[in-house]
């Protein structure tokens, strides 16, 4: 049995990018999806490309993460489960953090 069969999801930013493959991961789980996505994306007066590389300097981990290394625990509080999982924050970052 898929751990979202009979739960709805709704992905914010699930047009492209790491917000689309939420909303695939949530698919493939049983989930049925509402995707919302409009751009907010700002860059401090940067090219995309540069802001991203700035960023990914600071990762201790050595690069940016990519959707796969998210999508898990994108899931993994929604299944009936984790229903006793409560107020929790799950930094999923490789390493990075911010105050």
């Amino acid at each position: 049995m898929k751990r979202l069969a009979g739960k709805t999801a709704l992905i914010t930013g699930g047009a492209r990018g790491m917000g689309q493959d939420f909303a695939g991961a949530c698919v493939r789980e049983g989930a049925r999806v509402a995707i919302a996505g409009i751009d907010y994306a700002k860059y401090e007066g940067k090219a995309p490309g540069r802001k991203m590389q700035e960023l990914a300097q600071a990762v201790p981990y050595g690069r940016m993460g990519r959707a796969e290394d998210l999508t898990g625990m994108a899931v993994f509080p929604a299944p009936d489960e984790a229903k006793h999982v409560a107020a929790q924050t799950y930094i999923v970052d490789g390493g990075q953090w911010m105050s």
